[in-house]
């Protein structure tokens, strides 16, 4: 209930073919983020993002958008923030049965605490996928999320370590079967976390 919040968020995306393989694309978005119960924590997020769009294949795509991003909070009790922001997509497909990727991007996020403002979270994944025939196929996941947490009084670091694998069975038309197997490790900068 304490964290109780509305948002609206406005977003603008344009791609312009210059090429034949190649857009510039823009992303801009405004968020109005409205506390209920802890109106201190209200705040406005702006970014925007200018980059490439590459369709060199359909093998290989790659998305590179790099820009600025800002939090402003409507009331004094947290300072108004503002970083570096990028998004970064890349999808290698030699094979129809077969892919993997790697996507990177930065991104101020909402708190997932009682007592903490916001987070600078940087993301990191690489993912492969094959498909051995109709009925079976594998996925494998592993990345890094580094995030800083801002509180009232002071800033704390964390490190994520994510590995994922997945199995999936098709069985008939009608039944799918999922293994999966995560692994999570998190180092904190403070020693109660």
């Amino acid at each position: 209930k304490i964290l109780d919040q509305k948002s609206n968020t406005a977003r603008l995306t344009f791609d312009y073919l210059y090429g034949t393989t190649t857009y510039i694309a823009t992303d801009l978005s405004l968020e109005q983020v409205r506390f209920k119960h802890q109106p201190f924590y209200d705040k406005d997020k702006s970014t925007a993002l200018l980059g490439v769009k590459w369709a060199l294949s359909s093998i290989n795509q790659f998305d590179v958008l790099v820009g600025y991003q800002k939090v402003s909070f409507q009331e004094s009790l947290f300072a108004d923030d503002s970083s570096a922001k990028w998004r970064i997509n890349w999808r290698w497909q030699p094979l129809p049965s077969a892919s993997f990727s790697f996507n990177s991007s930065r991104d101020f996020a909402e708190a997932n605490r009682l007592v903490n403002s916001y987070r600078l979270v940087d993301t990191h994944q690489f993912t492969l996928s094959k498909q051995f025939n109709d009925r079976f196929s594998v996925e494998a996941s592993a990345g890094v999320v580094q995030q800083e947490v801002f509180f009232e009084q002071q800033q704390t670091s964390e490190d994520y370590l994510n590995v994922d694998a997945k199995l999936a069975y098709q069985l008939n038309s009608r039944t799918r079967f999922y293994l999966g197997y995560q692994y999570r490790d998190l180092s904190a900068s403070q020693e109660y976390l």
